[in-house]
């Protein structure tokens, strides 16, 4: 899957809208297998270079260089 686009979202408290998180905003890949969100709110990128974390300001990768044999 690919994911390059335009994501919205709704919560209690109003409306988020993101847009264009790609390759060319932060993400390693544009190739994103899973999008998740966890329970303190955090969205996660499951990408073919690795993981991502997106906070709702920025992303932190979580780079699988190094963790072939270990796992992320």
């Amino acid at each position: 899957m690919a994911f390059n686009g335009h994501f919205s979202c709704c919560h209690a408290s109003g409306v988020y809208d993101i847009s264009n998180i790609n390759s060319s905003t932060g993400l390693p890949s544009d190739n994103v297998n899973d999008i998740f969100q966890d329970s303190k709110g955090f969205i996660w990128f499951g990408t073919t270079e690795g993981l991502i974390r997106y906070d709702g300001y920025e992303l932190r990768e979580y780079s699988i260089a190094g963790y072939h044999d270990k796992g992320l």
